[in-house]
């Protein structure tokens, strides 16, 4: 499941106009509207780090404030200890096939990414499992810069699932791999998921 929350009302902050019908024969995640020119500031630093074993309990603790902004819309409780919880956290450093990232702006953590390497049958690409942003650090291009750095960074054929439910998270990663591919990506429907799916493509130089 491949997920960035984002709060509604900044998503339109972003964008800059609020919520439109959508038509039968639209994308549904294509808002039409003028976008804002959103850059980074140019003293912001950003890092992408390949966290350590040493890291997770960092990862843990970023990886709550990502479900609290995810329950809005995947309807998910926090358990006895108050918790969300993560099955998967352990699997990225025992696993071939999983990269954990930190993202760091100007040395301070910003967010991060878990990324997987997936085989099924002939076929092998790349998911980004979970990405998320500081909310401090959302609406300034820095969610992406990220994920153009690391598409780079693992070239090769990418497949993106998403919520059906979680619009502003569809828009965003429509958005993003519109601008790195120029509009060459496509959406699938997989068996075993049940929401949209963007395949495509990315190299190591762009």
């Amino acid at each position: 499941m491949v997920t960035m929350p984002l709060d509604v009302d900044d998503l339109f902050s972003e964008f800059g106009q609020k919520s439109q019908q959508f038509s039968g024969s639209e994308n549904p995640w294509q808002l039409r509207q003028n976008r804002k020119s959103v850059i980074l500031g140019v003293n912001m630093a950003i890092e992408i780090v390949l966290a350590k074993l040493s890291d997770k309990p960092v990862l843990r603790k970023l990886l709550e404030l990502y479900q609290h902004d995810m329950s809005e819309f995947n309807g998910k409780d926090v358990n006895q200890h108050g918790e969300f919880g993560y099955n998967y956290l352990d699997h990225y450093w025992t696993e071939l096939g999983r990269f954990p990232f930190l993202v760091k702006i100007s040395g301070a953590l910003a967010g991060f990414a878990l990324i997987r390497e997936v085989s099924s049958g002939e076929e092998k690409y790349f998911s980004m499992a979970e990405f998320f942003i500081v909310r401090k650090y959302r609406n300034r291009g820095l969610g992406n810069e990220v994920a153009h750095k690391l598409f780079e960074r693992f070239p090769g054929q990418w497949k993106i699932a998403q919520e059906e439910q979680n619009l502003p998270v569809g828009e965003f990663w429509h958005k993003v791999i519109s601008g790195y591919t120029g509009d060459r990506f496509e959406f699938i429907n997989e068996d075993d998921w049940d929401g949209p799916v963007i395949r495509f493509v990315t190299t190591s130089e762009k």
